[in-house]
């Protein structure tokens, strides 16, 4: 039996392994994706509830941006989500002003930052029927 190892068959072997373990890290990196993409274009024929709507900000009558909410459900609630250890008074401001540029009657804050599901449900006092 042979007591000593063969270094080539050993320097082989590891050279292999570490070549296999980098292939494998890339392929799992995803950079192997390097195949032909097409884009696609997609048309909405009905209404759509669930995606992000923009509302128009105006100042004075005049359009100086847009505003977007987190999640508009049915056109009926706006859902605004944060992921921060604490709600402070300037993330419930934003929901409620995201209340008034929609002009909807309700909407939920929710934090999924703190160590325990933090929410608010938000009345809009400014809504017009």
């Amino acid at each position: 039996m042979e007591k000593e190892a063969n270094y080539f068959t050993v320097g082989v072997f590891v050279s292999v392994t570490l070549l296999a373990l980098v292939g494998f890290s890339i392929w799992l990196a995803g950079v192997h994706d390097f195949g032909h993409h097409d884009r696609y274009t997609v048309y909405f024929t009905e209404p759509v509830s669930g995606l992000n709507d923009e509302s128009v900000v105006k100042y004075k009558g005049v359009e100086v941006g847009t505003r977007r909410a987190d999640f508009l459900v049915e056109y009926k609630v706006i859902l605004e989500t944060k992921a921060v250890i604490q709600l402070d008074e300037v993330d419930l401001a934003q929901a409620l002003n995201y209340l008034e540029a929609f002009d909807l009657p309700t909407g939920l804050l929710i934090n999924f930052g703190a160590t325990s599901l933090q929410f608010k449900r938000l009345l809009n006092k400014k809504y017009r029927d």
